[in-house]
């Protein structure tokens, strides 16, 4: 009986070891992934405090830059809009020259226009 009970107590002690090496690896992986949270979260943060037009070109991945095209071209869209407004609403209200503003418009409006990359390529 005596032997049984080494060989059983031996058995659950290695078990042991064995459980609390992976629960120590996988509270070493949490805490990376936390650390690494922690940066993004940091690098958002600094993003979004020094604004996302500020952020060097070179420190963002193919996703950021995807988003930051999204965004200039938003911002186009929206100044080309609210200047074509401003001027139909000066135009109508005077006899007002035209500003130029189209011809730029329209080059936002050309995903086919030199400095646009082909979608499609």
């Amino acid at each position: 009986m005596d032997s049984t009970y080494h060989l059983v107590e031996a058995h659950r002690r290695m078990r042991i070891e064995e459980l609390t090496q992976k629960h120590n690896d996988m509270q070493h992986q949490l805490d990376e992934k936390k650390e690494k949270g922690l940066k993004l979260k940091s690098t958002i943060k600094e993003m979004d405090s020094k604004g996302w037009w500020d952020t060097a070109i070179e420190e963002l991945n193919i996703q950021q830059l995807i988003e930051l095209e999204k965004k200039f071209n938003e911002l186009q869209m929206t100044l080309c809009s609210k200047i074509a407004e401003n001027t139909s609403t000066v135009a109508s209200s005077s006899q007002a020259p035209e500003t130029g503003h189209s011809f730029a418009c329209t080059i936002a409006n050309d995903q086919n226009a030199p400095g646009f990359p082909d979608k499609n390529h």
